[in-house]
């Protein structure tokens, strides 16, 4: 009931972010939905992430490693002096990846992102600037 609740939240949410034209009244109704959407999310995140045990995925591990490796190969090729032999480094690097890539991690759903945090900000954002879907973030050159 908790997933299907959020779920709804989340298409409610969604369905007032994309409406084309807006009136007071579904700006009240997107206000409320907003509020209902919080509500929701922090009820899954208590109660339904607190009784499950999750773990990276692999690409997310392997993309870990790579930068843990990357990070040792950068950090060793800084202390060593120039002389040194060459490939020292990656040495460095495929230790690192060998020792923590191999074991995912504990990944936790989180609410405190910038994401979750700015749906507050919507339907402000579409009293201020008007519906979301006339807005692009593409450079203009000229």
């Amino acid at each position: 009931a908790i997933v299907l609740d959020m779920l709804f939240s989340l298409a409610e949410f969604h369905a007032f972010a994309k409406m084309r034209l807006h009136t007071e009244r579904t700006l009240e109704l997107f206000d409320q939905s907003v509020i209902k959407l919080g509500e929701d999310m922090r009820k899954f995140e208590t109660v339904v992430c607190a009784a499950y045990e999750t773990k990276e995925l692999p690409r997310e591990t392997a993309a870990r490693g790579r930068r843990d490796a990357a990070a040792a190969a950068k950090a060793s090729s800084k202390t060593a002096p120039s002389g040194g032999r060459k490939g020292k480094g990656k040495a460095a690097a495929r230790n690192a990846t060998q020792k923590q890539g191999a074991n995912p991690r504990q990944a936790k759903f989180q609410l405190s992102t910038f994401k979750y945090h700015s749906f507050g900000d919507y339907p402000n954002a579409v009293r201020a600037f008007g519906t979301l879907d006339v807005l692009s973030t593409q450079h203009v050159s000229g």
